[in-house]
Protein backbone atom coordinates (compact mmCIF):
# COMPACT_ATOMS: atom_id res chain seq x y z
CA UNK A 1 0.00 0.00 0.00
CA UNK A 2 1.36 3.35 -1.05
CA UNK A 3 -0.72 6.28 0.74
CA UNK A 4 0.00 10.12 1.14
CA UNK A 5 2.28 11.56 3.99
CA UNK A 6 -0.25 14.35 5.03
CA UNK A 7 -3.52 13.06 4.60
CA UNK A 8 -2.83 9.15 4.39
CA UNK A 9 -5.50 8.49 1.13
CA UNK A 10 -4.40 5.68 -1.00
CA UNK A 11 -2.35 6.64 -3.57
CA UNK A 12 -4.29 4.01 -6.10
CA UNK A 13 -5.93 6.46 -7.76
CA UNK A 14 -5.59 3.97 -11.58
CA UNK A 15 -4.58 5.64 -14.53
CA UNK A 16 -5.50 9.12 -12.69
CA UNK A 17 -2.85 11.94 -10.94
CA UNK A 18 -3.10 15.47 -10.29
CA UNK A 19 -0.13 18.16 -10.62
CA UNK A 20 0.13 21.28 -9.61
CA UNK A 21 1.26 24.44 -11.69
CA UNK A 22 5.33 25.18 -11.02
CA UNK A 23 4.79 28.08 -13.42
CA UNK A 24 3.69 31.56 -13.48
CA UNK A 25 0.25 31.54 -12.46
CA UNK A 26 -1.11 32.88 -9.19
CA UNK A 27 -1.94 31.52 -5.74
CA UNK A 28 -5.52 30.81 -5.09
CA UNK A 29 -7.53 29.23 -2.04
CA UNK A 30 -7.38 25.65 -2.51
CA UNK A 31 -10.99 25.16 -1.50
CA UNK A 32 -10.60 20.98 -1.11
CA UNK A 33 -6.96 21.23 0.53
CA UNK A 34 -8.62 23.75 3.24
CA UNK A 35 -11.70 20.92 3.90
CA UNK A 36 -9.13 18.32 4.00
CA UNK A 37 -6.65 19.48 6.43
CA UNK A 38 -8.32 21.84 8.34
CA UNK A 39 -6.64 24.92 7.96
CA UNK A 40 -6.60 27.24 5.12
CA UNK A 41 -4.23 26.57 1.93
CA UNK A 42 -3.40 28.22 -0.78
CA UNK A 43 -1.80 26.60 -4.08
CA UNK A 44 -1.44 27.37 -7.85
CA UNK A 45 -3.89 25.39 -10.22
CA UNK A 46 -4.53 21.78 -9.92
CA UNK A 47 -4.65 20.33 -13.09
CA UNK A 48 -6.12 16.50 -13.46
CA UNK A 49 -5.40 15.30 -17.17
CA UNK A 50 -7.29 13.00 -18.37
CA UNK A 51 -7.21 9.39 -18.34
CA UNK A 52 -5.08 7.83 -21.27
CA UNK A 53 -7.64 5.98 -23.55
CA UNK A 54 -5.80 2.62 -24.07
CA UNK A 55 -6.41 -1.45 -23.19
CA UNK A 56 -3.43 -0.39 -20.88
CA UNK A 57 -3.32 2.83 -19.65
CA UNK A 58 -0.56 4.62 -18.23
CA UNK A 59 -0.78 7.11 -15.33
CA UNK A 60 0.76 10.26 -16.70
CA UNK A 61 3.98 11.57 -15.22
CA UNK A 62 3.52 15.32 -16.79
CA UNK A 63 0.76 17.44 -17.97
CA UNK A 64 0.27 20.92 -19.40
CA UNK A 65 -0.76 23.08 -16.47
CA UNK A 66 -4.45 24.41 -16.82
CA UNK A 67 -3.59 28.13 -15.61
CA UNK A 68 -3.07 30.57 -17.33
CA UNK A 69 0.18 30.29 -17.70
CA UNK A 70 0.36 27.02 -19.49
CA UNK A 71 3.44 25.63 -18.86
CA UNK A 72 4.29 21.90 -18.27
CA UNK A 73 4.52 20.85 -15.06
CA UNK A 74 5.63 17.57 -13.65
CA UNK A 75 4.89 18.03 -9.71
CA UNK A 76 2.67 15.27 -8.65
CA UNK A 77 0.22 16.33 -5.64
CA UNK A 78 -2.23 14.31 -3.78
CA UNK A 79 -5.37 13.52 -5.11
CA UNK A 80 -7.32 14.59 -1.65
CA UNK A 81 -5.57 17.35 -0.51
CA UNK A 82 -3.48 18.42 -3.08
CA UNK A 83 -0.01 18.03 -1.52
CA UNK A 84 2.69 17.58 -3.88
CA UNK A 85 4.17 14.32 -2.92
CA UNK A 86 8.13 13.49 -2.35
CA UNK A 87 10.19 12.66 -5.58
CA UNK A 88 9.67 9.33 -6.45
CA UNK A 89 7.09 8.81 -3.70
CA UNK A 90 5.00 5.80 -5.97
CA UNK A 91 8.44 4.25 -5.68
CA UNK A 92 7.98 1.88 -3.28
CA UNK A 93 5.17 0.90 -0.24
CA UNK A 94 4.85 3.17 3.10
CA UNK A 95 3.67 2.74 6.39
CA UNK A 96 1.56 5.72 8.19
CA UNK A 97 1.77 6.11 11.50
CA UNK A 98 0.01 8.22 14.26
CA UNK A 99 1.43 8.86 17.81
CA UNK A 100 -1.54 9.91 20.51
CA UNK A 101 -1.94 10.40 23.76
CA UNK A 102 -2.28 13.12 25.86
CA UNK A 103 0.21 16.59 26.85
CA UNK A 104 3.33 14.83 29.12
CA UNK A 105 2.67 11.08 28.11
CA UNK A 106 6.14 11.70 26.57
CA UNK A 107 5.11 10.95 22.95
CA UNK A 108 8.56 13.67 21.68
CA UNK A 109 10.72 12.11 23.74
CA UNK A 110 9.32 8.87 22.28
CA UNK A 111 9.63 9.58 18.85
CA UNK A 112 13.20 11.27 19.09
CA UNK A 113 14.70 7.92 20.64
CA UNK A 114 12.24 5.60 18.29
CA UNK A 115 14.33 6.70 15.56
CA UNK A 116 17.17 6.94 16.71
CA UNK A 117 16.43 2.45 17.64
CA UNK A 118 15.19 2.13 14.01
CA UNK A 119 18.51 3.36 12.69
CA UNK A 120 20.21 0.49 15.23
CA UNK A 121 17.32 -2.04 13.62
CA UNK A 122 18.76 -0.99 10.43
CA UNK A 123 22.17 -1.72 11.21
CA UNK A 124 20.96 -5.54 12.41
CA UNK A 125 18.93 -6.02 9.25
CA UNK A 126 21.74 -4.50 7.65
CA UNK A 127 19.52 -2.40 5.28
CA UNK A 128 19.69 1.88 5.53
CA UNK A 129 17.85 4.24 7.39
CA UNK A 130 17.73 8.03 6.71
CA UNK A 131 15.41 10.98 6.56
CA UNK A 132 13.31 10.73 2.92
CA UNK A 133 13.49 14.64 2.46
CA UNK A 134 14.70 18.22 3.66
CA UNK A 135 12.40 19.05 5.70
CA UNK A 136 12.05 15.84 7.52
CA UNK A 137 16.14 15.60 8.27
CA UNK A 138 15.79 19.48 9.52
CA UNK A 139 12.86 19.10 11.48
CA UNK A 140 14.02 15.66 13.14
CA UNK A 141 17.41 17.64 14.35
CA UNK A 142 16.07 20.39 15.63
CA UNK A 143 12.67 19.81 16.94
CA UNK A 144 14.07 16.01 18.60
CA UNK A 145 17.54 14.99 18.40
CA UNK A 146 19.27 18.32 19.04
CA UNK A 147 17.80 18.99 22.30
CA UNK A 148 17.20 15.53 23.78
CA UNK A 149 20.52 13.71 22.55
CA UNK A 150 22.69 16.85 22.47
CA UNK A 151 21.67 19.48 25.22
CA UNK A 152 20.47 16.43 27.42
CA UNK A 153 16.60 18.37 27.91
CA UNK A 154 12.67 17.55 27.53
CA UNK A 155 10.66 18.68 25.50
CA UNK A 156 7.84 21.69 25.89
CA UNK A 157 4.51 20.12 24.91
CA UNK A 158 3.87 20.08 21.08
CA UNK A 159 1.32 23.17 19.96
CA UNK A 160 -2.45 22.84 19.55
CA UNK A 161 -3.27 22.47 15.99
CA UNK A 162 -5.73 24.94 15.56
CA UNK A 163 -8.36 26.00 12.47
CA UNK A 164 -9.26 29.40 13.91
CA UNK A 165 -5.14 30.32 14.19
CA UNK A 166 -4.59 28.55 11.26
CA UNK A 167 -1.75 26.20 12.55
CA UNK A 168 -1.75 22.91 11.44
CA UNK A 169 -0.15 19.83 12.82
CA UNK A 170 3.13 19.59 13.21
CA UNK A 171 4.49 18.13 9.09
CA UNK A 172 5.15 14.25 8.44
CA UNK A 173 8.81 12.53 9.63
CA UNK A 174 9.27 10.83 6.57
CA UNK A 175 11.86 7.95 6.75
CA UNK A 176 13.34 5.42 3.85
CA UNK A 177 14.32 1.94 5.23
CA UNK A 178 15.80 -0.25 3.63
CA UNK A 179 14.14 -4.22 3.08
CA UNK A 180 16.06 -7.80 3.35
CA UNK A 181 15.01 -7.82 -0.57
CA UNK A 182 16.42 -4.91 -1.49
CA UNK A 183 13.66 -2.83 -1.75
CA UNK A 184 12.80 0.62 0.30
CA UNK A 185 9.78 1.12 2.51
CA UNK A 186 9.33 4.58 3.47
CA UNK A 187 7.78 5.11 7.32
CA UNK A 188 5.96 8.03 7.52
CA UNK A 189 5.26 9.30 11.34
CA UNK A 190 2.86 12.29 12.31
CA UNK A 191 2.89 13.49 16.02
CA UNK A 192 -0.89 14.27 16.85
CA UNK A 193 -0.56 16.80 19.83
CA UNK A 194 -1.99 16.60 23.03
CA UNK A 195 -3.44 19.29 23.54
CA UNK A 196 -5.85 18.52 20.74
CA UNK A 197 -6.93 15.23 22.13
CA UNK A 198 -7.90 16.91 25.59
CA UNK A 199 -10.37 19.18 24.06
CA UNK A 200 -14.01 17.97 24.05
CA UNK A 201 -14.64 19.78 20.82
CA UNK A 202 -12.32 18.15 17.83
CA UNK A 203 -12.36 19.14 14.22
CA UNK A 204 -12.73 15.83 11.94
CA UNK A 205 -11.61 17.48 8.77
CA UNK A 206 -8.16 18.55 10.74
CA UNK A 207 -7.88 14.89 11.87
CA UNK A 208 -9.77 12.92 8.95
CA UNK A 209 -6.32 10.81 8.54
CA UNK A 210 -6.42 9.09 11.31
CA UNK A 211 -8.87 6.82 10.04
CA UNK A 212 -6.74 6.48 7.11
CA UNK A 213 -3.57 5.42 9.35
CA UNK A 214 -1.43 2.12 9.26
CA UNK A 215 -1.43 2.03 12.50
CA UNK A 216 -1.43 4.39 15.75
CA UNK A 217 0.34 4.00 19.08
CA UNK A 218 -1.14 5.83 22.29
CA UNK A 219 0.96 6.35 24.93
CA UNK A 220 -0.33 6.28 28.01
CA UNK A 221 1.30 7.75 31.15
CA UNK A 222 0.69 5.45 34.22
CA UNK A 223 0.13 8.79 36.22
CA UNK A 224 -2.47 9.64 33.76
CA UNK A 225 -4.87 6.26 35.11
CA UNK A 226 -6.23 7.43 38.47
CA UNK A 227 -6.14 4.27 39.60
CA UNK A 228 -2.06 3.65 38.85
CA UNK A 229 -1.58 6.89 40.25
CA UNK A 230 -3.23 6.63 43.62
CA UNK A 231 -0.92 3.27 43.92
CA UNK A 232 2.28 5.22 42.68
CA UNK A 233 1.89 7.79 45.12
CA UNK A 234 3.40 5.84 47.77
CA UNK A 235 6.63 5.73 46.18
CA UNK A 236 6.86 8.55 43.69
CA UNK A 237 5.70 12.46 43.91
CA UNK A 238 2.90 13.31 41.40
CA UNK A 239 4.10 15.32 38.47
CA UNK A 240 2.60 19.12 38.62
CA UNK A 241 0.96 18.77 35.15
CA UNK A 242 -0.43 15.48 34.17
CA UNK A 243 -2.31 16.83 31.18
CA UNK A 244 -5.88 15.20 31.21
CA UNK A 245 -6.98 11.19 32.38
CA UNK A 246 -6.15 8.91 29.72
CA UNK A 247 -9.75 7.59 29.52
CA UNK A 248 -10.89 10.78 28.71
CA UNK A 249 -8.58 11.14 25.99
CA UNK A 250 -8.73 7.50 24.57
CA UNK A 251 -12.55 8.54 23.99
CA UNK A 252 -11.80 11.68 21.61
CA UNK A 253 -9.45 9.21 19.91
CA UNK A 254 -11.73 6.59 19.30
CA UNK A 255 -15.04 9.27 18.52
CA UNK A 256 -12.74 10.53 15.33
CA UNK A 257 -11.72 7.00 14.25
CA UNK A 258 -15.17 5.63 14.73
CA UNK A 259 -16.07 8.59 12.13
CA UNK A 260 -14.35 6.81 9.57
CA UNK A 261 -14.76 3.26 10.44
CA UNK A 262 -17.70 1.58 8.58
CA UNK A 263 -18.12 -1.29 12.31
CA UNK A 264 -19.17 -0.33 15.39
CA UNK A 265 -15.02 -0.92 16.22
CA UNK A 266 -12.34 0.91 14.72
CA UNK A 267 -10.70 -1.37 12.64
CA UNK A 268 -7.27 0.82 12.55
CA UNK A 269 -4.66 -1.00 14.13
CA UNK A 270 -3.89 0.39 17.78
CA UNK A 271 -1.18 -0.42 20.03
CA UNK A 272 -0.97 1.00 23.41
CA UNK A 273 1.79 1.85 24.93
CA UNK A 274 2.46 2.49 28.97
CA UNK A 275 5.19 4.90 28.91
CA UNK A 276 7.88 5.97 31.63
CA UNK A 277 7.55 1.88 32.75
CA UNK A 278 10.45 2.79 34.45
CA UNK A 279 7.81 4.82 37.12
CA UNK A 280 5.80 1.25 37.03
CA UNK A 281 8.93 -0.67 38.48
CA UNK A 282 8.70 1.27 41.64
CA UNK A 283 5.77 -0.39 42.77
CA UNK A 284 8.29 -3.22 43.81
CA UNK A 285 9.68 -0.76 46.93
CA UNK A 286 5.90 -1.01 48.47
CA UNK A 287 5.77 -2.87 51.48
CA UNK A 288 3.55 -5.42 49.85
CA UNK A 289 5.29 -8.68 48.78
CA UNK A 290 2.71 -9.46 46.00
CA UNK A 291 4.78 -6.14 44.00
CA UNK A 292 8.29 -7.46 44.80
CA UNK A 293 7.64 -10.64 43.48
CA UNK A 294 5.86 -9.63 40.28
CA UNK A 295 8.54 -6.57 39.65
CA UNK A 296 11.66 -9.30 40.60
CA UNK A 297 10.30 -12.05 38.34
CA UNK A 298 13.26 -12.33 35.99
CA UNK A 299 11.37 -14.59 33.34
CA UNK A 300 8.73 -11.79 32.74
CA UNK A 301 8.67 -10.64 29.54
CA UNK A 302 8.48 -6.63 30.98
CA UNK A 303 12.08 -7.33 32.33
CA UNK A 304 13.91 -8.17 29.49
CA UNK A 305 14.11 -6.16 25.90
CA UNK A 306 14.28 -8.66 22.70
CA UNK A 307 12.88 -5.54 20.47
CA UNK A 308 16.31 -4.73 18.06
CA UNK A 309 15.69 -8.57 17.27
CA UNK A 310 15.22 -8.13 13.56
CA UNK A 311 12.39 -9.93 13.52
CA UNK A 312 8.71 -9.33 14.95
CA UNK A 313 8.23 -11.95 17.87
CA UNK A 314 5.25 -13.27 17.88
CA UNK A 315 5.09 -15.41 20.96
CA UNK A 316 7.00 -12.81 23.22
CA UNK A 317 4.20 -10.01 22.47
CA UNK A 318 1.53 -12.23 23.29
CA UNK A 319 3.68 -12.93 26.88
CA UNK A 320 3.98 -9.30 27.25
CA UNK A 321 0.28 -8.43 25.93
CA UNK A 322 -0.96 -11.27 28.45
CA UNK A 323 1.42 -9.50 31.43
CA UNK A 324 0.18 -6.05 31.01
CA UNK A 325 -3.60 -6.93 31.37
CA UNK A 326 -2.82 -8.90 34.51
CA UNK A 327 -1.12 -6.21 35.58
CA UNK A 328 -3.39 -3.52 34.56
CA UNK A 329 -5.94 -6.10 36.68
CA UNK A 330 -4.06 -5.91 39.86
CA UNK A 331 -3.90 -2.09 39.62
CA UNK A 332 -8.02 -2.11 39.27
CA UNK A 333 -7.50 0.14 35.68
CA UNK A 334 -10.65 -2.92 34.32
CA UNK A 335 -12.49 0.13 33.07
CA UNK A 336 -9.48 1.26 30.74
CA UNK A 337 -9.56 -2.63 29.37
CA UNK A 338 -13.06 -2.54 28.99
CA UNK A 339 -12.63 0.72 26.94
CA UNK A 340 -10.16 -1.04 24.86
CA UNK A 341 -12.36 -4.68 24.05
CA UNK A 342 -15.23 -2.52 23.20
CA UNK A 343 -13.79 0.01 20.65
CA UNK A 344 -11.07 -1.39 19.02
CA UNK A 345 -10.75 -4.80 16.83
CA UNK A 346 -7.23 -4.55 16.40
CA UNK A 347 -5.48 -3.76 19.55
CA UNK A 348 -2.13 -4.72 21.52
CA UNK A 349 -0.82 -3.26 24.77
CA UNK A 350 2.70 -2.62 25.23
CA UNK A 351 5.56 -1.45 28.02
CA UNK A 352 8.38 1.33 27.14
CA UNK A 353 10.45 3.34 28.87
CA UNK A 354 12.16 5.80 26.47
CA UNK A 355 14.88 7.34 28.60
CA UNK A 356 15.24 4.26 31.11
CA UNK A 357 15.71 6.40 33.90
CA UNK A 358 13.26 8.83 35.50
CA UNK A 359 14.31 12.73 34.61
CA UNK A 360 15.14 15.25 37.09
CA UNK A 361 13.47 18.63 36.34
CA UNK A 362 14.03 19.37 32.65
CA UNK A 363 17.44 17.34 32.52
CA UNK A 364 18.36 13.81 32.21
CA UNK A 365 19.23 11.81 34.71
CA UNK A 366 22.70 11.57 35.19
CA UNK A 367 22.94 7.77 33.75
CA UNK A 368 22.06 9.06 30.25
CA UNK A 369 19.65 7.61 27.98
CA UNK A 370 18.76 3.65 28.48
CA UNK A 371 15.84 2.78 26.00
CA UNK A 372 13.51 0.18 27.07
CA UNK A 373 11.21 -1.96 24.68
CA UNK A 374 10.98 1.27 22.56
CA UNK A 375 10.60 -0.25 19.19
CA UNK A 376 7.60 -3.43 19.71
CA UNK A 377 4.61 -1.05 19.25
CA UNK A 378 6.27 -0.14 15.46
CA UNK A 379 7.77 -3.84 14.86
CA UNK A 380 3.94 -5.02 15.48
CA UNK A 381 2.45 -2.72 12.86
CA UNK A 382 5.14 -3.21 10.59
CA UNK A 383 4.95 -7.13 10.79
CA UNK A 384 3.10 -7.84 8.03
CA UNK A 385 5.00 -5.82 5.50
CA UNK A 386 8.55 -6.52 4.43
CA UNK A 387 10.62 -4.51 6.32
CA UNK A 388 11.77 -6.77 8.66
CA UNK A 389 13.25 -10.40 8.47
CA UNK A 390 10.81 -13.87 7.94
CA UNK A 391 13.36 -15.62 10.18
Amino acid sequence: MNRCPHCFASTNTGPLAAFVCTGSCPMERDELASRVLGVQISSRPITVPPAPDSLRPRRPTETICSGPCGQRTWTEVCMTCHQPFPVRWRDCETTNLVLAGARTSGKTVYIAVLVHQLKLLARELRVSFEADDDVTAREYAEKYEEPLFSGRRLFASTPAARREANRSLPPPLVFRMGRPDGRLHRIVIRDLPGENLERRTLDPDMFGFLGRADGVVFLIDPFQVRSIREMLSDVLPEPEDLGAEAQFVLENLTRLLRRTSPNDRVDVPVAVLLSKFDAMQELRHIDDPKWRSIFDLPGAAFQRDPSLEPRFDPDDSDLLQAEVRSLLHLLHADDLLIQLDSAYRHCRLFVTSALGNAPRASALHANGIAPFRVLDPVKWLLRDTRVLSSG
